[in-house]
């Protein structure tokens, strides 16, 4: 029997103030705060629960060649334990080449098609 496999990451009702407070550290729950205010006067969005860790602002449907789909925050992070970790969904696989040429920064694992 086929079951259908709800994604884990997908928008919840959990609180961003509760999950944001619950940041043990003091300096990267304040970080994640300013992050958070940061986020939503930018991209105009309300801040979001994406699964148990992410905070996402807006959200795009991608498809994948076997017509799977799925929906992504435009904009994410997550204030981890040992490093913050953050998403952005700039289109592209070229645009993403060209957002992080040489960064130090770790790349995305995979890059929406347009």
């Amino acid at each position: 029997m086929a079951t259908s496999k709800q994604p884990v990451t997908a928008p919840t009702g959990a609180s961003v103030d509760d999950f944001l407070a619950a940041v043990p550290d003091d300096r990267r729950r304040a970080d994640a705060e300013r992050l958070c205010t940061l986020l939503r006067e930018v991209t105009g969005e309300p801040p979001v629960m994406w699964g148990p860790s992410i905070v996402g602002f807006g959200s795009y449907r991608y498809t994948y060649a076997n017509g799977r789909t799925g929906d992504w925050p435009l904009v994410g992070f997550s204030p981890r334990k040992h490093s913050s970790s953050s998403t952005w969904w700039v289109g592209s696989r070229s645009a993403t080449r060209r957002c992080w040429p040489g960064s130090a920064h770790t790349r995305p694992a995979r890059a929406a098609s347009t």
